[in-house]
Protein backbone atom coordinates (compact mmCIF):
# COMPACT_ATOMS: atom_id res chain seq x y z
CA UNK A 1 0.00 0.00 0.00
CA UNK A 2 1.22 3.76 -1.15
CA UNK A 3 0.46 6.97 1.11
CA UNK A 4 0.49 10.14 -1.33
CA UNK A 5 2.67 12.81 -0.63
CA UNK A 6 -0.50 14.94 1.34
CA UNK A 7 -0.73 12.14 3.40
CA UNK A 8 2.46 11.89 4.50
CA UNK A 9 2.77 15.50 5.27
CA UNK A 10 -1.06 15.43 7.24
CA UNK A 11 0.67 12.18 9.09
CA UNK A 12 3.63 14.01 9.75
CA UNK A 13 1.96 17.03 10.81
CA UNK A 14 -0.08 14.83 13.64
CA UNK A 15 2.87 13.11 15.16
CA UNK A 16 4.51 16.11 15.21
CA UNK A 17 1.83 17.97 17.27
CA UNK A 18 1.02 14.72 19.57
CA UNK A 19 4.63 14.52 20.35
CA UNK A 20 4.66 18.57 20.61
CA UNK A 21 1.91 18.20 23.39
CA UNK A 22 2.86 15.35 25.12
CA UNK A 23 6.37 17.00 25.89
CA UNK A 24 5.55 20.60 25.92
CA UNK A 25 2.89 21.95 27.81
CA UNK A 26 2.63 25.97 27.45
CA UNK A 27 -0.46 25.82 26.30
CA UNK A 28 -1.70 22.95 28.83
CA UNK A 29 -3.66 24.57 31.98
CA UNK A 30 -2.14 25.65 35.53
CA UNK A 31 -3.91 24.71 38.32
CA UNK A 32 -5.56 26.33 41.08
CA UNK A 33 -3.23 24.54 43.54
CA UNK A 34 -0.15 24.85 40.74
CA UNK A 35 -0.35 28.63 40.94
CA UNK A 36 -0.50 28.91 44.56
CA UNK A 37 2.48 26.95 45.16
CA UNK A 38 4.42 29.20 42.67
CA UNK A 39 3.01 32.26 44.38
CA UNK A 40 4.91 30.91 47.84
CA UNK A 41 7.64 30.13 45.93
CA UNK A 42 8.02 33.59 44.20
CA UNK A 43 7.69 35.60 47.24
CA UNK A 44 10.34 33.59 48.84
CA UNK A 45 12.71 34.51 46.30
CA UNK A 46 11.58 38.11 45.63
CA UNK A 47 9.96 39.58 48.34
CA UNK A 48 13.42 40.52 50.32
CA UNK A 49 14.59 42.51 47.38
CA UNK A 50 10.98 44.29 46.41
CA UNK A 51 11.14 45.21 50.64
CA UNK A 52 14.59 47.32 50.02
CA UNK A 53 13.28 48.22 46.58
CA UNK A 54 9.95 49.53 47.43
CA UNK A 55 6.36 49.08 45.92
CA UNK A 56 5.77 51.19 42.38
CA UNK A 57 2.53 51.59 40.99
CA UNK A 58 3.62 49.74 38.21
CA UNK A 59 5.06 46.73 40.25
CA UNK A 60 1.43 46.85 42.47
CA UNK A 61 -0.23 46.96 39.25
CA UNK A 62 1.57 43.40 37.98
CA UNK A 63 1.21 41.37 41.32
CA UNK A 64 -2.75 42.39 41.28
CA UNK A 65 -2.76 41.00 38.36
CA UNK A 66 -0.51 38.18 39.18
CA UNK A 67 -2.50 37.51 42.43
CA UNK A 68 -6.38 37.49 40.32
CA UNK A 69 -4.78 35.29 37.91
CA UNK A 70 -3.85 33.05 40.66
CA UNK A 71 -7.42 32.35 41.78
CA UNK A 72 -8.93 32.50 38.25
CA UNK A 73 -11.49 29.35 37.82
CA UNK A 74 -10.83 29.47 34.33
CA UNK A 75 -8.55 27.81 32.08
CA UNK A 76 -5.12 29.42 32.50
CA UNK A 77 -2.50 28.10 30.32
CA UNK A 78 1.22 28.01 31.40
CA UNK A 79 2.09 30.19 28.67
CA UNK A 80 -0.36 33.00 30.03
CA UNK A 81 1.02 31.69 33.51
CA UNK A 82 4.28 32.56 32.40
CA UNK A 83 3.98 35.83 31.04
CA UNK A 84 2.14 36.99 34.55
CA UNK A 85 4.71 35.94 36.40
CA UNK A 86 7.41 37.33 34.17
CA UNK A 87 5.57 40.95 34.51
CA UNK A 88 6.16 40.96 38.00
CA UNK A 89 9.55 39.84 38.78
CA UNK A 90 10.58 42.14 35.53
CA UNK A 91 8.95 45.01 37.58
CA UNK A 92 12.17 45.49 39.69
CA UNK A 93 13.71 46.88 36.36
CA UNK A 94 16.58 43.69 36.23
CA UNK A 95 16.92 42.32 33.37
CA UNK A 96 18.73 39.06 35.32
CA UNK A 97 15.09 38.13 36.99
CA UNK A 98 13.27 36.72 34.75
CA UNK A 99 11.18 33.82 32.87
CA UNK A 100 12.98 30.69 30.82
CA UNK A 101 10.43 31.17 28.19
CA UNK A 102 13.10 29.38 25.96
CA UNK A 103 12.48 26.19 27.72
CA UNK A 104 8.58 26.62 26.98
CA UNK A 105 9.08 25.04 23.41
CA UNK A 106 11.16 23.74 21.40
CA UNK A 107 10.64 24.86 18.38
CA UNK A 108 12.78 27.75 16.84
CA UNK A 109 11.84 30.37 14.05
CA UNK A 110 14.39 31.63 11.74
CA UNK A 111 12.19 34.00 10.30
CA UNK A 112 13.11 37.88 11.07
CA UNK A 113 11.50 39.45 13.47
CA UNK A 114 9.12 42.60 12.94
CA UNK A 115 10.31 46.02 13.48
CA UNK A 116 10.68 47.65 16.98
CA UNK A 117 7.90 49.31 17.10
CA UNK A 118 5.68 46.20 16.37
CA UNK A 119 7.56 44.66 19.02
CA UNK A 120 6.75 46.73 21.45
CA UNK A 121 3.13 47.52 21.03
CA UNK A 122 1.44 44.90 18.97
CA UNK A 123 0.22 41.84 20.05
CA UNK A 124 1.73 40.32 23.09
CA UNK A 125 5.65 40.42 21.94
CA UNK A 126 6.20 43.07 24.81
CA UNK A 127 5.02 41.06 27.23
CA UNK A 128 8.28 38.55 26.76
CA UNK A 129 10.40 41.32 27.28
CA UNK A 130 12.60 43.13 30.08
CA UNK A 131 10.89 45.75 32.28
CA UNK A 132 8.94 48.36 30.86
CA UNK A 133 11.56 50.70 32.70
CA UNK A 134 14.26 50.13 30.54
CA UNK A 135 14.79 52.34 27.10
CA UNK A 136 13.13 50.90 24.30
CA UNK A 137 16.27 50.68 22.63
CA UNK A 138 17.07 47.62 25.42
CA UNK A 139 13.70 46.19 25.38
CA UNK A 140 13.22 46.05 21.02
CA UNK A 141 16.55 44.57 21.09
CA UNK A 142 16.09 41.86 23.72
CA UNK A 143 12.89 40.64 21.99
CA UNK A 144 14.54 40.88 18.68
CA UNK A 145 17.56 38.16 20.20
CA UNK A 146 14.70 35.81 21.72
CA UNK A 147 12.68 36.46 19.12
CA UNK A 148 13.55 32.56 18.09
CA UNK A 149 11.28 30.91 20.39
CA UNK A 150 9.05 34.41 21.29
CA UNK A 151 7.62 34.45 17.83
CA UNK A 152 6.43 31.04 18.50
CA UNK A 153 5.09 31.18 21.88
CA UNK A 154 3.64 35.02 21.11
CA UNK A 155 1.14 33.71 18.33
CA UNK A 156 -1.17 32.04 21.08
CA UNK A 157 -1.50 28.82 19.59
CA UNK A 158 0.40 26.40 16.96
CA UNK A 159 -1.46 26.23 13.82
CA UNK A 160 -0.02 22.76 11.59
CA UNK A 161 0.89 24.83 9.02
CA UNK A 162 3.16 27.72 11.17
CA UNK A 163 4.22 24.41 13.36
CA UNK A 164 5.47 22.49 10.41
CA UNK A 165 7.25 25.87 8.77
CA UNK A 166 8.61 26.50 12.50
CA UNK A 167 10.56 22.92 12.78
CA UNK A 168 11.57 22.97 9.19
CA UNK A 169 12.77 26.47 9.58
CA UNK A 170 14.34 25.95 13.04
CA UNK A 171 18.39 26.74 12.71
CA UNK A 172 20.99 24.25 13.96
CA UNK A 173 22.53 25.32 16.79
CA UNK A 174 25.10 27.35 16.17
CA UNK A 175 28.94 27.88 17.95
CA UNK A 176 28.71 30.25 20.60
CA UNK A 177 30.23 33.59 19.58
CA UNK A 178 33.14 33.53 22.23
CA UNK A 179 35.98 34.94 19.96
CA UNK A 180 37.19 38.54 20.26
CA UNK A 181 38.69 40.40 17.56
CA UNK A 182 40.78 43.22 16.88
CA UNK A 183 39.65 45.11 13.55
CA UNK A 184 42.24 47.76 11.82
CA UNK A 185 40.61 50.80 10.52
CA UNK A 186 43.54 53.01 10.03
CA UNK A 187 43.48 55.81 12.12
CA UNK A 188 41.42 54.10 14.94
CA UNK A 189 41.54 49.65 16.27
CA UNK A 190 38.04 48.44 16.96
CA UNK A 191 38.14 45.79 20.00
CA UNK A 192 35.65 43.70 19.28
CA UNK A 193 34.33 41.33 23.00
CA UNK A 194 30.88 39.77 22.10
CA UNK A 195 30.92 38.69 25.56
CA UNK A 196 32.87 37.80 28.90
CA UNK A 197 31.39 34.80 29.64
CA UNK A 198 31.68 32.65 26.85
CA UNK A 199 34.41 30.06 25.97
CA UNK A 200 37.17 28.69 28.37
CA UNK A 201 39.46 30.98 30.54
CA UNK A 202 42.63 29.54 28.45
CA UNK A 203 41.30 30.94 25.46
CA UNK A 204 40.32 33.90 26.69
CA UNK A 205 43.74 35.14 27.97
CA UNK A 206 45.00 33.50 25.03
CA UNK A 207 43.20 35.98 22.86
CA UNK A 208 43.60 38.64 25.50
CA UNK A 209 47.41 38.66 25.37
CA UNK A 210 47.04 37.91 21.36
CA UNK A 211 45.30 40.85 21.37
CA UNK A 212 46.99 43.26 24.07
CA UNK A 213 49.91 42.92 21.64
CA UNK A 214 48.56 44.11 18.63
CA UNK A 215 46.90 47.43 20.44
CA UNK A 216 50.63 48.20 22.17
CA UNK A 217 52.02 47.87 18.80
CA UNK A 218 49.45 49.77 16.97
CA UNK A 219 49.74 52.69 19.25
CA UNK A 220 46.34 54.80 18.11
CA UNK A 221 42.98 55.13 19.42
CA UNK A 222 40.94 52.25 20.67
CA UNK A 223 37.17 51.54 20.20
CA UNK A 224 35.63 48.88 22.43
CA UNK A 225 33.09 47.30 20.82
CA UNK A 226 30.69 46.04 23.74
CA UNK A 227 27.48 45.66 21.57
CA UNK A 228 25.43 42.52 22.00
CA UNK A 229 28.17 41.90 25.02
CA UNK A 230 25.25 40.71 27.73
CA UNK A 231 27.80 40.01 30.45
CA UNK A 232 30.25 37.35 31.94
CA UNK A 233 32.91 36.73 34.18
CA UNK A 234 34.28 39.72 37.04
CA UNK A 235 38.03 37.91 36.00
CA UNK A 236 37.32 39.17 32.24
CA UNK A 237 36.25 42.48 32.78
CA UNK A 238 39.14 43.27 35.16
CA UNK A 239 41.64 42.16 32.47
CA UNK A 240 39.98 44.53 30.16
CA UNK A 241 40.11 46.90 32.61
CA UNK A 242 43.93 46.43 33.61
CA UNK A 243 45.09 47.12 30.05
CA UNK A 244 43.47 50.96 30.55
CA UNK A 245 44.04 51.89 34.00
CA UNK A 246 46.19 51.18 36.66
CA UNK A 247 45.12 49.12 39.79
CA UNK A 248 45.13 52.91 41.89
CA UNK A 249 42.95 54.50 39.33
CA UNK A 250 40.23 52.00 39.08
CA UNK A 251 36.84 53.34 41.20
CA UNK A 252 35.87 51.32 44.46
CA UNK A 253 34.02 48.11 43.77
CA UNK A 254 31.51 46.26 46.60
CA UNK A 255 29.51 43.40 45.92
CA UNK A 256 27.27 41.77 48.27
CA UNK A 257 24.41 38.95 48.22
CA UNK A 258 21.88 39.52 46.39
CA UNK A 259 18.63 40.53 48.03
CA UNK A 260 20.89 40.41 51.61
CA UNK A 261 20.98 43.25 53.92
CA UNK A 262 24.41 42.71 54.58
CA UNK A 263 26.92 45.93 53.68
CA UNK A 264 28.63 45.94 50.27
CA UNK A 265 32.40 44.99 51.01
CA UNK A 266 35.13 45.55 48.40
CA UNK A 267 36.07 43.70 45.75
CA UNK A 268 39.91 43.21 45.43
CA UNK A 269 41.51 42.95 41.62
CA UNK A 270 40.76 39.39 40.27
CA UNK A 271 42.23 40.16 36.41
CA UNK A 272 42.66 36.86 34.97
CA UNK A 273 45.24 38.07 32.87
CA UNK A 274 47.27 41.26 34.64
CA UNK A 275 49.21 44.15 32.66
CA UNK A 276 52.26 45.15 33.81
CA UNK A 277 51.80 48.54 31.42
CA UNK A 278 48.58 50.01 30.89
CA UNK A 279 48.00 51.66 27.32
CA UNK A 280 46.96 55.78 27.34
CA UNK A 281 45.85 56.04 24.03
CA UNK A 282 42.16 57.80 23.67
CA UNK A 283 39.33 55.31 24.38
CA UNK A 284 35.80 55.30 23.20
CA UNK A 285 33.19 52.54 23.83
CA UNK A 286 30.26 51.44 21.85
CA UNK A 287 27.16 49.96 23.31
CA UNK A 288 23.59 49.19 22.39
CA UNK A 289 20.57 47.64 23.97
CA UNK A 290 22.29 44.15 24.20
CA UNK A 291 25.05 46.16 26.70
CA UNK A 292 24.27 44.12 29.96
CA UNK A 293 25.47 43.15 33.57
CA UNK A 294 29.89 42.78 33.47
CA UNK A 295 30.18 44.63 30.13
CA UNK A 296 28.39 47.78 32.22
CA UNK A 297 30.50 47.59 35.27
CA UNK A 298 33.14 47.71 32.55
CA UNK A 299 31.88 50.73 30.92
CA UNK A 300 30.54 52.42 34.91
CA UNK A 301 34.40 51.88 35.70
CA UNK A 302 36.03 53.37 32.53
CA UNK A 303 33.68 56.54 32.28
CA UNK A 304 33.67 57.33 36.16
CA UNK A 305 37.26 56.84 36.20
CA UNK A 306 37.71 59.15 33.44
CA UNK A 307 39.42 56.87 30.98
CA UNK A 308 36.90 56.54 28.45
CA UNK A 309 33.73 57.99 26.68
CA UNK A 310 30.42 56.00 26.11
CA UNK A 311 28.54 55.75 22.74
CA UNK A 312 25.30 54.01 20.92
CA UNK A 313 22.53 52.96 22.35
CA UNK A 314 20.44 53.35 25.55
CA UNK A 315 21.87 49.24 26.78
CA UNK A 316 20.00 46.82 28.97
CA UNK A 317 20.84 48.29 32.82
CA UNK A 318 21.55 51.52 34.53
CA UNK A 319 24.84 52.98 35.82
CA UNK A 320 25.45 52.53 39.30
CA UNK A 321 25.75 48.98 39.53
CA UNK A 322 23.62 45.54 38.99
CA UNK A 323 23.29 42.02 40.03
CA UNK A 324 25.09 39.00 38.43
CA UNK A 325 25.83 35.49 38.61
CA UNK A 326 21.76 34.15 38.06
CA UNK A 327 21.11 30.74 38.70
CA UNK A 328 17.89 28.81 37.34
CA UNK A 329 15.34 28.08 39.94
CA UNK A 330 11.79 25.61 39.38
CA UNK A 331 8.81 26.90 40.58
CA UNK A 332 7.06 24.22 42.52
CA UNK A 333 3.60 24.04 41.34
CA UNK A 334 3.99 24.95 37.05
CA UNK A 335 7.55 24.14 36.57
CA UNK A 336 8.53 26.90 34.85
CA UNK A 337 12.47 28.16 35.36
CA UNK A 338 13.43 31.57 36.55
CA UNK A 339 16.28 33.47 36.49
CA UNK A 340 17.41 34.81 40.01
CA UNK A 341 20.77 36.89 40.58
CA UNK A 342 22.50 35.90 43.54
CA UNK A 343 24.97 38.65 44.03
CA UNK A 344 24.62 42.42 43.07
CA UNK A 345 27.59 44.81 42.41
CA UNK A 346 28.28 48.81 42.71
CA UNK A 347 31.03 50.91 40.98
CA UNK A 348 31.80 54.12 43.10
CA UNK A 349 31.04 57.32 41.78
CA UNK A 350 28.51 55.97 38.89
CA UNK A 351 25.21 57.89 39.44
CA UNK A 352 21.90 58.35 37.35
CA UNK A 353 19.29 56.78 35.38
CA UNK A 354 20.92 56.09 32.04
CA UNK A 355 24.17 57.07 29.92
CA UNK A 356 22.85 60.04 28.10
CA UNK A 357 22.45 57.76 24.95
CA UNK A 358 19.35 56.97 22.26
CA UNK A 359 17.10 55.40 24.15
CA UNK A 360 14.80 55.06 21.06
CA UNK A 361 13.85 51.90 19.83
CA UNK A 362 14.94 52.58 16.32
CA UNK A 363 18.37 53.32 17.51
CA UNK A 364 21.01 52.42 15.13
CA UNK A 365 24.53 52.33 16.54
CA UNK A 366 25.91 51.24 12.85
CA UNK A 367 25.35 55.03 11.66
CA UNK A 368 25.69 58.68 13.93
CA UNK A 369 26.60 57.13 17.38
CA UNK A 370 29.51 55.55 15.10
CA UNK A 371 30.28 58.61 13.60
CA UNK A 372 30.25 60.66 16.94
CA UNK A 373 32.74 58.02 18.68
CA UNK A 374 34.91 58.41 15.44
CA UNK A 375 35.16 61.76 15.51
CA UNK A 376 35.62 61.77 19.70
CA UNK A 377 38.48 59.79 19.47
CA UNK A 378 40.17 61.48 16.75
CA UNK A 379 39.57 64.91 17.71
CA UNK A 380 40.79 64.52 21.32
CA UNK A 381 44.02 62.48 20.15
CA UNK A 382 46.23 65.78 20.17
CA UNK A 383 48.85 65.09 22.39
CA UNK A 384 51.50 62.73 21.64
CA UNK A 385 51.10 59.36 23.00
CA UNK A 386 53.74 57.98 25.49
Amino acid sequence: MFLSPSVFRWLFVVSSLLCFQMGFGQWEPVSIEQRRLDIVDLDSWVEPVLAQDGQELGRLTSRHALMNLAVDTGRVSQVDWALAVHAWVRSLRDAHLRVRFDLLTPLRLQSPSPASVDLLTGGSWSGFGPSLALPESARSAWIKRTWPWVGVLGSGQILPDSMTAAMRHAPEKSPSASGMRLEDHGAFVRWVIPSLGTSSASVFGREFRRIRRKIRRANVPVMLDLRGNTGGYRSRRHSVLGLFLSKEEWPLETERCWGGEAPFETVEDGALVRSKRTVHVPLSVMVDGLSFSASLLLVDALVVSGRGKVFGCAPLGFPGGCSGSPVSRKLSGSGLVVEVPTREARIGGAHGDGYELDVSGGCVTSSSPWNEAVHWMLSGDLKPRR
